[in-house]
């Protein structure tokens, strides 16, 4: 009983302090994830923003959750099907319009997400210069991450947009993987210490050839685990979805060792 509560306590506090120490979380990769971060480099006072989301398929969506935790004042979803502007716009209190209702509506927006399916430029850079007239040049956020490109890219030179593209999201991405990578790095260091300090918390407790067995194998255990969890970060899975595998997969491995 004491050993298994030892055990428990061990793995999490490990977890939350690896998470800490390496700056793991800090560097998202998924382009929704970047986009919402971008924007919180310009703003900082959500709860009186809007924000407009052109377009309701995946890339969308991913945003749409990204930004729940801001908690804005309003949301306002266009697509060219109402229905599905009505579905990603409701669960978060926001209201739907047609792709051609985004003039009307552009100037009460702070931030734009763009992803339509369009052959067009959805935003053109007189509508966007007339929607800043109407803000009375507030500042606005506009990040196009449609492939061909939703937004003209005149508006790019207008004084209060700052405009931003999956290129520049590229760029982005490629910086935080490097970071990634290094955060996984110490991370690891930081399990190795960790098992290390708690297999000699056990070897002192109780030195026995049964407890030596255990711990090796208990070692074993270890490194297989660490890696499928860094795999996961890897192949893009999320820091907290790592760490949650880590801690919750080393529990129940270690408890279920053969005896």
């Amino acid at each position: 009983g004491q050993s298994l509560h030892g055990l428990f306590q061990f793995v999490f506090l490990a977890a939350k302090q690896i998470r800490h120490d390496s700056g793991i979380g800090l560097h998202p990769v998924s382009i929704a994830s970047l986009s919402v971060r971008l924007a919180e480099e310009i703003f900082d006072d959500f709860p009186t923003r809007t924000a407009l989301l052109i377009g309701s398929g995946e890339t969308m969506q991913l945003v749409s959750q990204h930004l729940s935790r801001l908690h804005l004042s309003r949301l306002i979803v266009a697509n060219r099907s109402l229905e599905r502007a009505r579905q990603l716009a409701q669960p978060q209190g926001g209201y739907a319009i047609t792709l051609d209702e985004v003039p009307v509506h552009l100037a009460e927006a702070d931030l734009v997400f763009a992803a339509a399916q369009v052959s067009e430029p959805v935003l053109t850079t007189g509508q966007v210069r007339t929607a800043l007239e109407r803000r009375r040049h507030a500042p606005v956020f506009i990040m196009d991450l449609g492939l061909p490109r939703n937004v003209d890219p005149g508006v790019a030179a207008l004084p209060e947009v700052f405009l931003y593209t999956l290129d520049h999201l590229e760029s982005l991405a490629q910086d935080n993987r490097r970071e990634r990578h290094r955060a996984a790095e110490t991370a690891e260091g930081a399990v190795e210490r960790a098992v290390a300090e708690h297999a000699l918390h056990l070897k002192g407790r109780m030195a026995t050839p049964t407890i030596c067995a255990l711990r090796e194998q208990a070692q074993k255990t270890r490194r297989a685990t660490l890696e499928q969890a860094l795999q996961l970060l890897h192949h893009g899975e999320s820091p907290e979805s790592a760490l949650d595998f880590l801690a919750h997969t080393l529990t129940n491995r270690l408890i279920h060792l053969p005896t």
